[in-house]
């Protein structure tokens, strides 16, 4: 006799682990898709696990479908550590403008963007040589009195430099030293 086992959050999750240490990259991304479609019961460790299986595999479209799918999700989850993780996804493969958005989408649902959220877009920004937005971040970051560190300005300054904007670079050194 075979026993049908229920498809739940917690098998899926289980899965998509089981699956990600094996690298089977399609697998994950067909369970992730039926997670979006509500095929799935979803739970925060579901989105956490989907988002990290993109992030190792550099899969920017993917990611941003499991997003999308947590943002129309009512399960409870820390949803900043899913945008990070996200975000790392749009680092390794040089989405700047899809971090951007997502830090609109964060601003939008009002999720409080830490230190650590800021250098990963910034970071992003930093290599594709956007200097003008990474500029913009810090600018946010210092109205919102947000932490500025050693991060946040190197990362700011080697976009400036990539883009030869010398003058931009000694101006945040000037701000750095002023803090």
């Amino acid at each position: 006799t075979q026993t049908k086992v229920e498809s739940n959050a917690m098998t899926c999750n289980a899965a998509i682990s089981v699956l990600a240490k094996s690298d089977r990259w399609d697998d994950i991304f067909q369970l992730r898709r039926n997670v979006a479609k509500g095929m799935v019961e979803s739970t925060a460790s579901t989105f956490k696990a989907g988002v990290g299986a993109g992030t190792e595999n550099c899969d920017l479209q993917e990611t941003s479908g499991i997003v999308g799918a947590m943002m129309r999700s009512t399960a409870e989850m820390d949803v900043e550590q899913i945008f990070n993780a996200a975000l790392d996804t749009c680092e390794k493969v040089g989405g700047w403008s899809e971090a951007l958005h997502i830090m609109c989408v964060m601003a939008q649902r009002e999720v409080e963007c830490g230190t650590t959220t800021l250098n990963t877009a910034l970071s992003t920004c930093e290599k594709s040589a956007q200097w003008e937005q990474a500029l913009q971040i810090v600018g946010k970051m210092f109205c919102k009195k947000a932490e500025l560190d050693t991060n946040t300005y190197n990362a700011t300054i080697t976009a400036c430099k990539r883009s030869s904007e010398w003058e931009k670079t000694l101006q945040l050194l000037t701000v750095m030293q002023q803090s």
